[in-house]
């Protein structure tokens, strides 16, 4: 690379302004040098992919946007994670205005139930992995199953209008009611719920 050609402008100036960081300050929660931090920002060298990841980690970023890289109108900065999922996702590209007007509230819901989902998913491979049983995989599969169930349901092409999908939402709405009215009331209640010990009988 030639001495006047820079690299596109990256974020990490701005990000650790943010943080209201020093270049020494960011070098040393980092594990890197107070002179590449500044070279970096300036765009006169350019960082190994792990050093991207290792700063994108630090500033809870996407290594894209810490790059530089336009989004499309999205805003990060969030302390939630739901720039990260809309980014896994794809909805900067395709729904950057519809995500940009979702409320903090169901930002953190969001976030929250899709890093349940996939903890669980995760937790339920590594069980089955160190007790070799069918059960985690059942599970699983179960799992699955019914977020496929409930997504179909959703987007089906038989449900003619938005009166028939309302009545399938409130039907689906009324047996997860059941369900959990169910579970609280069964034999295994005591392992599962928060308000007994969930002692081995």
């Amino acid at each position: 690379m030639s001495e006047n050609k820079k690299l596109p402008q990256n974020r990490i100036a701005k990000l650790r302004k943010e943080k209201n960081l020093s270049q020494a300050q960011l070098a040393k929660e980092t594990g890197l040098t107070r002179q590449a931090i500044s070279l970096y920002e300036i765009g006169k060298r350019e960082p190994k992919l792990e050093t991207w990841v290792k700063l994108a980690d630090f500033f809870n970023v996407p290594v894209p946007y810490l790059q530089g890289i336009a989004f499309k109108g999205f805003k990060f900065g969030s302390n939630d994670s739901f720039e990260q999922i809309a980014y896994d996702y794809g909805l900067l590209d395709n729904y950057a205005e519809f995500a940009n007007n979702i409320s903090e509230d169901k930002r953190k819901t969001i976030s929250e139930a899709v890093i349940l989902f996939k903890s669980t998913i995760i937790q339920l491979l590594e069980m089955d992995n160190r007790y070799k049983s069918d059960t985690y995989q059942e599970y699983l599969k179960s799992l699955i199953g019914v977020v496929y169930f409930l997504s179909v349901s959703i987007n089906s092409d038989k449900i003619g209008n938005e009166k028939q999908r309302q009545k399938v939402m409130k039907c689906y709405i009324k047996g997860i009611e059941k369900f959990a009215e169910y579970v609280s009331k069964s034999s295994i209640a005591d392992l599962v719920l928060d308000n007994k010990d969930g002692k081995d009988k």
